[in-house]
């Protein structure tokens, strides 16, 4: 089993000290399969303790399966007795004690914790929005739980769009291109029914909220043509795009991770339509967007 693989264009690599169980777990949620080596590393290794240092800045996380306590320091942070996250330009080095790794579950946030500071230090914006593309452009949509993403997602791609991502979208300023790292489209069988019953014998099982998982192939990466966003009713201040751009996005915790934040957002906000959409306008607004002709440059 291969403990070398990619995600993000960083090279991963797995200690054999990780039981293989460790391994495809990540593999199974991080792997960007079309991806090769942009020279970053991140690796992951077992250590005795983790204990952070005494001026360390106490703060607290909250995950979606609980509470976490963090010391963070420059670009290290330290979860006592858990994890030890190193950040630099050219990769990471992750430490989980011996204890952590055999009550693997229960960490799983936590790991994905630290992938997801390693990928923002490297230059790529987490995005809390689906992601489908035509060719070699994308638009991605986000709002809050509820608002219409997932059934926009299923619908669009009975559209014929490719889905790049149902969730967990990643973008790299530095080219303009939007990346996904979702393995299934999740959509509740209504939806199913209404917009797209020929999937239905395709999903593999349910999530912990009923919905069906559809298998997705990722599809590589693609220009990210536009942001639409979800779940307001005006057009959007300067001010509320800023935020929505930030709530997105998610908070960074690592000074290389805040500055690489700060560039990308800054860089993102242009393609935030003020303009929100709906369900209703949702398939019109991606179809516009992606048949808008190419601009020189």
């Amino acid at each position: 089993m291969s403990r070398i693989w990619y995600s993000l264009g960083a090279r991963v690599e797995i200690s054999d000290a990780f039981p293989d169980a460790f391994n495809l777990a990540l593999r199974e949620f991080w792997e960007e399969q079309n991806s090769s080596s942009e020279s970053r590393r991140l690796i992951w290794q077992v250590c005795d303790e983790v204990t952070a240092p005494a001026n360390a800045n106490w703060q607290t996380v909250r995950l979606v399966e609980g509470e976490w306590t963090l010391g963070v320091l420059g670009n290290e942070f330290w979860i006592p007795n858990v994890l030890h996250a190193q950040f630099d330009r050219e990769g990471a080095t992750l430490s989980l004690t011996q204890e952590a790794v055999d009550r693997f579950a229960p960490v799983v946030e936590v790991v994905s914790l630290a992938f997801t500071e390693a990928h923002r230090a490297g230059g790529w914006l987490p995005l809390h929005a689906a992601t489908v593309g035509r060719g070699n452009r994308a638009v991605a949509f986000s709002g809050v739980s509820g608002a219409g993403k997932s059934t926009a997602t299923l619908r669009l791609r009975d559209k014929g769009y490719t889905v790049l991502s149902e969730d967990r979208t990643f973008w790299q300023a530095k080219t303009g291109q939007v990346a996904g790292l979702d393995r299934y489209l999740r959509a509740f069988d209504d939806s199913l029914k209404t917009f797209a019953p020929h999937l239905r014998p395709a999903s593999v099982g349910c999530d912990a909220k009923g919905k069906h998982l559809l298998p997705l192939s990722q599809a590589g990466r693609a220009k990210l043509e536009a942001v639409l966003l979800f779940g307001v009713s005006d057009a959007l201040s300067a001010a509320e795009r800023v935020r929505a751009v930030w709530e997105m996005s998610g908070v960074p915790l690592t000074d290389l991770a805040r500055q690489q934040t700060q560039q990308a957002v800054g860089q993102l906000l242009p393609l935030l339509s003020p303009i929100p959409v709906s369900r209703q306008t949702v398939l019109e607004r991606v179809s516009a967007v992606l048949s808008q002709p190419l601009l020189d440059g």
